[in-house]
């Protein structure tokens, strides 16, 4: 079939974007040269900035503002209005503006953590060309004769794009600016940290707020900001911001990550994931701010970082903090209302954002701000399930956990009154999925131990920026364990019975994690044998699960025992059974159907 001579071809990139994307690429290989060259030696605890670093920023938001005009006019002229970059062209002239008030030297932008983090922005804003080129790379390679691009599973996407991510942090880490004067990061703890943000898990082998400037806190706090949200949703939300979209293989691969049916809502499902996110992080920093009014070392800036920072970490459920001992510093273990805050934010991360969504639907319903539509009347069995599980797990944990204490003889040994370890073992219930801690968890009874690693298997919700093999994945295997022992057909939740291949899938998932966590354990402590069992088996669990609790082991480990938690790390980040497919071919369709057998099992 001859091609119509009238017909022409779309080009791979427009003018305007080819211009895009050489300034971009221009001003971005100078600032990395110039970083080389002479920006190393130049950084400090107190003076973060490089020498010309600024004006290069500047030039860069300038090119980039400009080329983003030049696309929006030769969208304009095309006719081609329906994803214009709008937004790209605001956050430039606001990135400008803050720019040219550094400049002024205004006060309130010449603070730190606020430079820190318009300097992260500005770089990022920088590399929307990238993008771009992306899509340049592969457009043109599938016009190549003979050139195959390989297919890759989304699964193995996500976890490539995890390792970049904690590469990138690493390095980052490692540069002089991010550690105080006279202190020296090893290449295994700065990867270490990394993963531990990036896999949101807050399992740490050093003080955080003894090592770390406030650039490389920055860092951290972009790092497992970046990483709850998913790399992949993160670089998917900057494609739709700068009004690129998302092509329909991208859309297929973003709904197979989140297990979510409907490629048509994808775009949607990301901004909400975003705007949920940077809503919910916004009232809690609010709510931290004035619960630490009265700490002592905490006014002015320094308050309203730790505030966003904390807030920030509690709802991606990382675990990191800037105090000197986790929540358990002298200075702010009574905080009470601050422990409320980091609770609420901690509980809100880990119900997922499929479960917002339709809190969402359902509350602009009521108020008469959409119609009905094809939602159901009642809510979903998801959300029926995960509502449960987590109210279980709390609240069932919480009297569990107490019930150790006194058991065990830690509440007649303690010196705090009955409703304070009440308090500890309600939040340790709560941040079984975050890992922060308001008491040392090192010196509880082997059983409080043992139980309170079982919660951390469990995890929170799927979806969320929890780990664990997660409520529902739990919650189907007892149903299918019940469904065996009283003789019945199908695993039943709310009146709807769950599908065949959703019970394997989670039966597998919790068998295969359970057998992880004992195998990596075993390797560990050949490693270590210096370190109790039970103590290696906790660790082992809280950096599967993401989750941050440590009985103090990490800071002991040598370097192979480190490394094994990392990779232990991203395993438990990127899922026990997606880590497994990611490397595995599609199956084959079984064409030959055997006769069955009966095999006693008793």
């Amino acid at each position: 079939m001859t091609q119509h001579p009238s017909a022409k071809k779309s080009p791979l990139l427009t003018s305007a974007e080819k211009s895009e994307l050489g300034f971009g690429l221009a001003i971005l290989i100078a600032l990395m040269v110039l970083l080389w060259e002479n920006g190393f030696e130049k950084i400090s605890e107190t003076q973060v900035h490089l020498y010309y670093f600024r004006e290069c920023m500047t030039v860069l938001v300038l090119s980039q503002i400009f080329s983003t005009i030049c696309v929006l006019r030769e969208q304009w002229d095309a006719d081609n209005k329906k994803k214009p970059r709008w937004i790209s062209l605001g956050i430039g002239v606001l990135l400008l503006g803050q720019l040219i008030a550094n400049y002024a030297h205004h006060e309130f932008f010449q603070l730190k953590e606020l430079e820190n983090i318009f300097r992260i922005s500005c770089l990022i804003f920088g590399a929307f060309p990238l993008l771009n080129l992306r899509e340049y790379f592969f457009r043109s390679a599938r016009k190549k004769n003979g050139m195959r691009i390989p297919k890759v599973s989304p699964a193995l996407l996500f976890l490539l794009s995890l390792i970049s991510a904690i590469t990138i942090g690493g390095t980052l880490l490692l540069s002089p600016g991010a550690t105080k004067e006279g202190i020296e990061l090893s290449i295994t703890d700065a990867y270490f940290i990394s993963t531990s943000a990036v896999c949101v898990t807050g399992l740490v082998p050093i003080n955080v707020h003894d090592y770390f400037t406030n650039y490389g806190q920055t860092i951290l706090l972009f790092l497992f900001q970046i990483g709850a949200f998913g790399v992949m949703t993160f670089a998917y939300f900057v494609s739709l911001m700068v009004g690129q979209g998302l092509s329909l293989k991208s859309r297929v691969t973003f709904s197979n990550l989140l297990d979510e049916d409907g490629i048509a809502k994808v775009d949607r499902f990301i901004n909400y994931i975003i705007g949920v996110t940077l809503g919910v992080e916004a009232l809690g920093a609010l709510g931290l701010y004035f619960a630490w009014q009265d700490v002592p070392g905490l006014s002015g800036d320094t308050l309203i970082w730790y505030a966003v920072f904390h807030s920030v970490s509690a709802f991606c459920n990382a675990g990191f903090s800037l105090f000197e001992s986790n929540l358990a510093t002298p200075c702010i273990v009574g905080n009470i209302g601050g422990q409320s805050v980091i609770m609420l934010m901690v509980l809100c991360g880990s119900l997922g954002f499929a479960l917002y969504m339709e809190i969402v639907h359902r509350s602009l319903i009521a108020l008469k701000l959409a119609k009905r539509s094809s939602l159901p009347r009642h809510w979903s069995t998801y959300s029926w399930l995960v509502c449960r599980m987590t109210a279980i797990l709390v609240i069932g944990g919480a009297i569990i956990l107490f019930l150790i204490s006194w058991l065990d003889g830690s509440l007649s040994a303690s010196d705090s009154p009955w409703y304070r370890t009440l308090w500890e073992s309600l939040f340790n219930a709560v941040a079984r999925t975050a890992g922060f801690n308001i008491s040392a968890i090192a010196y509880s009874s082997i059983p409080y131990i043992m139980f309170l690693g079982m919660l951390m298997f469990i995890g929170g919700n799927p979806g969320s920026t929890t780990g664990g093999v997660h409520t529902t994945a739990f919650a189907i295997t007892c149903g299918e364990v019940a469904r065996v022992l009283k003789g019945k057909k199908d695993v039943v939740f709310k009146n709807r019975s769950v599908t065949r291949s959703t019970v394997e899938r989670a039966l597998i998932t919790v068998l295969l994690a359970g057998t992880w966590v004992i195998l990596i354990t075993m390797i560990i402590s050949f490693l270590e044998p210096e370190i109790s069992l039970q103590k290696l088996f906790f660790e082992v669990i809280s950096s599967f699960a993401t989750v941050g609790f440590s009985l103090d082991v990490t800071p002991t480990l040598d370097a192979p025992a480190k490394w094994l938690l990392i990779f232990n790390m991203i395993v438990g980040r990127v899922g026990m059974v997606a880590f497994i497919l990611a490397f595995m071919k599609p199956p084959a369709r079984e064409l030959i159907h055997y006769p069955s057998t009966h095999i006693p099992l008793n």
